[in-house]
């Protein structure tokens, strides 16, 4: 209901083309996936997700977020912001609380930031 109309026939369109089977079908074709934790270690992480999924499921979204959750062990940097009554596409059915979420975010990942600077400084100098 809030997806731009364009954005929505962009989709339609490209799902429809004779090449897009291709383009799926180019997946196969790309490196192993690393572990999150490796991937993420040492990053600044907000991971905005609707729990009421309904491309993959709620269920398979709520597994999700208890796994990020989890990845906090390794990097305490991650934030996950699981929103109740959004899905697949939060941003777009709950623009306002992903905005929120980013803003927030946003304001500890600077101080995070700021932190680590100052404390490399002191360390160094």
């Amino acid at each position: 209901e809030n997806a731009d109309p364009a954005v929505v026939y962009a989709i339609q369109q490209s799902a429809m083309s004779p090449g897009s089977a291709n383009v799926i079908g180019s997946g196969q074709k790309l490196a192993a996936n690393r572990p999150l934790n490796e991937v993420l270690e040492g990053l600044n992480v907000l991971v905005v997700m609707g729990l009421d999924d309904r491309v993959s499921s709620p269920a398979v979204a709520q597994s999700r977020a208890v796994l990020f959750q989890k990845l906090r062990k390794y990097n305490e940097n991650i934030v996950v912001e699981a929103i109740p009554d959004s899905g697949h596409c939060p941003h777009d059915e709950t623009p306002e609380l992903v905005a929120n979420a980013m803003t927030r975010w946003l304001s500890t990942a600077t101080m995070n930031s700021a932190a680590d600077a100052l404390t490399t400084t002191t360390k160094t100098a």
